[in-house]
């Protein structure tokens, strides 16, 4: 009987912390910092992104960061691993 007990309380443990782990995941999602709007970017800050990124922004213009910026950004999501992972 105390074999039964003892691998409830274990079953229950165990999904006690599931449940705490995608809470937590749930929270961090919605408390990323989102990164602003390419569209609503002045130049200077659009050229600092890509600095950060480590892209050549050297005689771009607004545009042409954008389109950088916007391949950058996708190509670092498609690369995070995934949540559930």
């Amino acid at each position: 009987a105390v074999a039964s007990i003892d691998g409830a309380s274990d079953a229950a443990a165990d999904f006690v912390v599931q449940d705490a782990v995608a809470a937590a995941e749930t929270l961090a999602a919605s408390t990323a910092p989102r990164l602003p709007q390419l569209s609503k970017m002045r130049k200077a800050d659009l050229v600092a992104e890509c600095v950060e990124r480590g892209l050549n922004s050297a005689g771009l213009k607004v545009p042409e960061l954008r389109v950088a910026l916007r391949a950058a950004r996708a190509a670092a999501k498609e690369a995070r691993p995934p949540r559930d992972a």
